[in-house]
């Protein structure tokens, strides 16, 4: 087994903050120099700007693209920027189980209330207690999904409550971005305002992406600005993306549309839910009893392990997973220590359901000594 099996990350800087669906590869441009046109050097990173948005609009159905920023958390602190004033309300509706708390820091920044919101008795979320929670605070935004949500999402249901309320829904699909990209997920780009993405999963370079579907042009405060300018103008002062890295995101991109990229994508959903049942088996607790996805978050609480102690215990047997935050089952509403574990990598091994058992048993024992 190699150190890349749960996580995908093979470049050479890992960020430990990112979370386990947030997949790094570092690529070979050689071979893929056909995807630039033959322009003037000093038009080069035009082109490719052009060229990246262009193949993003088109993986996901998108009238709006920017990859400006370099982390989803990032891309999130931005867009929470243009489209916050100090006096909202944001009510986050997300799962509690996110590997950093970055993206709730930025919500706090720029809001003057904020509202959570947890899960229900089977880790999923109540629409219906969200309906009326949105209906009693009239909230500004409302923030769907997780980096490590292994459940699908409904933005369909959740445009429709923000709607009821005149709230504008951001959906963090950073996690998924491999899912929807091949069509094994319901896109959002169209039911959310604003839904934030990467191209990493892809096995294109760390980053942030902001999309926008049939809200792009949607006029913002009665003037002349849309939704379009404001998300422009916030990601404006971020350092340029180099050529280079541009032409990897477009080439990442434009992969995530082929047969092999999609058999892979349905491979690592068959080898998470095989592998969720089988570490359910050795006992331990797999958040929401199972996944929907190629995300596995397990429980540490009743193991007596903070997220820090279990990733070093993985590391040790190879193995590499990203600590997260799972809701707690001792305390409710509260939220406990949990690990993250990512079967993207493994499928792009080759490894499927059938493998299942085996790597069950491996993590089980790394995290029991």
């Amino acid at each position: 087994m190699t150190t890349a099996e749960f996580t995908g990350t093979t470049t050479a800087r890992p960020d430990p903050r990112s979370p386990a669906g947030d997949h790094h590869a570092l690529l070979d441009l050689t071979p893929n120099a056909s995807l630039l046109p033959a322009v003037p050097a000093d038009s080069l990173r035009g082109t490719t700007t052009e060229l990246a948005e262009e193949r993003a609009r088109q993986a996901f159905g998108a009238r709006y693209a920017d990859l400006s920023p370099h982390s989803p958390a990032e891309a999130l602190t931005h867009v929470l920027a243009a489209l916050v004033e100090p006096d909202d309300v944001v009510f986050d509706i997300r799962m509690t189980r996110g590997p950093s708390p970055d993206s709730g820091t930025a919500v706090r920044d720029y809001a003057s209330g904020w509202l959570g919101f947890g899960l229900d008795g089977r880790d999923r979320v109540d629409l219906a207690a969200a309906a009326d929670l949105a209906a009693e605070h009239r909230p500004a935004v409302i923030l769907c999904g997780s980096p490590s949500d292994s459940r699908l999402l409904d933005t369909a249901a959740m445009r429709e409550i923000a709607d009821s309320v005149d709230a504008l829904l951001i959906a963090d699909v950073a996690g998924l971005t491999g899912l929807i990209a091949t069509g094994l997920h319901p896109s959002p780009v169209d039911d959310a305002h604003v839904t934030i993405a990467s191209s990493a999963p892809l096995g294109g370079p760390r980053s942030g992406l902001v999309l926008s579907g049939r809200d792009a042009a949607m006029p913002l405060d009665g003037g002349p600005r849309t939704l379009r300018h404001r998300l422009r103008r916030a990601t404006a002062p971020l350092p340029r993306l180099g050529s280079r890295e541009l032409a990897a995101h477009a080439f990442a991109l434009t992969a995530a549309g082929s047969d092999a990229a999609r058999a892979t994508a349905e491979r690592s959903v068959r080898l998470a839910r095989a592998l969720a049942k089988e570490l359910v088996g050795h006992g331990l607790r797999v958040v929401s009893g199972g996944t929907d996805t190629h995300l596995v978050p397990i429980d540490l609480e009743p193991l007596g392990l903070d997220a820090g102690e279990a990733e070093n215990l993985l590391r040790r047997a190879a193995i590499l997973a990203a600590g997260c935050r799972v809701p707690s089952v001792t305390l409710p509403g509260a939220t406990a220590p949990g690990l993250l574990l990512s079967t993207a990598a493994a499928a792009r091994w080759g490894l499927d359901a059938d493998s299942a058992p085996r790597l069950a048993r491996l993590v089980d024992q790394a995290l029991r000594r």
